[in-house]
């Protein structure tokens, strides 16, 4: 129980309970200035925890059978389609948002004890890999490299490519979700009904959708060629580009918005399906790649997670700009409520 990874996830874990302390506490100030501040730090501590939180168990997994990464990504996926569906029908069914984040706290001693168990498991099970023609067993007592300059070098040897394309399909998808689908969806006229005017909370629920779906697909299918998915990412991102631009959905519903909704919402579906089928077959190539030895597979992990998040920094940065030069509301929609003179 006093293993590392035990205490990375306690610390974890602690962070956690905090931001949901100081969350609930700044939802019944009536500061709005400390509110905000407590907001602030509760969700750079959720940031923290979700950072370390997933680095950890990732890091794990090639210590267990193959099938567990699909498991993985599948509930990575799901957590994304329940945590804000549960939040909306709390919210909806009255429940302050301080009970909300109080109630939250239930679910960490419940994390533990599941970690633990399938933390103990994976120190006591010998996962044998097998490939298309000869069956190698892993050891389980192999020590992972330390991270060092010469440890990063080699890593990025054998897995740049791998680390370079996670890089790559989080900024785009990222870069959709935060800057092109809001810059497509904002502007709405007020007899929009309030289903038009969710289309963004209603796209991210099928964007992941999409993500359970792949991801948890590396179970059965992998994809070696993993720039497949991350191209094709690419083509969706052009997309996003021209219909936030050009509004060619948009301007050809009629004014019936409830319909663009709908298109937007399967072409998010597809968004999700490439981005965690790229994810998910990057996390099977770092646990179970011949060329990549098991010294170094926590090492590449780690550093396909932190080439991962400057994705998204990168995404919220491009669409931060975006939103607020070529893109803002009243240059793409003049006639939108609050543009007209």
């Amino acid at each position: 129980m006093n293993s590392p990874s035990n205490s990375v996830s306690f610390v974890t874990l602690t962070f956690q309970t905090l931001s949901y302390g100081l969350l609930a506490l700044a939802a019944i100030l009536t500061n709005p200035n400390f509110g905000f501040a407590l907001s602030l730090i509760g969700t750079v501590l959720t940031g923290f925890a979700q950072a370390i939180g997933e680095v950890n168990n990732i890091s794990r997994l090639h210590k267990l059978p193959a099938t567990l990464i699909g498991a993985w990504g599948a509930g990575t996926g799901l957590a994304g389609i329940v945590g804000p569906l549960v939040y909306s029908l709390l919210i909806a069914a009255g429940v302050h948002y301080s009970y909300v984040m109080l109630g939250m706290i239930i679910t960490i001693p419940i994390y533990w004890v599941l970690f633990c168990y399938i933390n103990n498991k994976a120190d006591s099970y010998t996962a044998v890999v097998g490939t298309d023609d000869k069956p190698t067993e892993v050891a389980t007592n192999s020590v992972s490299s330390s991270l060092s300059l010469s440890s990063i070098k080699v890593a990025l040897a054998m897995a740049g490519g791998i680390i370079v394309n996670l890089t790559a399909v989080y900024f785009l998808e990222y870069w959709i979700l935060t800057g092109f689908l809001d810059r497509a969806s904002v502007g709405l006229p007020l007899e929009a009904s309030s289903f038009a005017r969710s289309t963004v909370r209603f796209c991210n629920i099928s964007y992941n959708i999409g993500v359970l779906i792949s991801r948890a697909s590396v179970t059965w299918y992998q994809i070696r060629r993993v720039w497949i998915p991350t191209f094709l990412q690419l083509l969706l991102l052009v997309f996003w580009a021209l219909e936030a631009s050009l509004h060619f959905i948009r301007g050809n519903v009629g004014g019936n918005y409830s319909t663009m909704t709908w298109l937007y919402i399967s072409i998010m579906l597809i968004v999700g399906l490439m981005g965690g089928a790229s994810y998910s077959n990057c996390m099977f190539l770092f646990q179970r790649r011949e060329d990549i030895p098991n010294t170094h597979r926590e090492l590449c992990v780690n550093l396909g997670f932190a080439a991962s998040n400057l994705g998204i920094l990168l995404a919220s940065l491009a669409s931060l700009l975006m939103a607020n030069t070529l893109m803002k509301e009243c240059t793409l929609y003049p006639e939108a409520p609050g543009c007209r003179a």
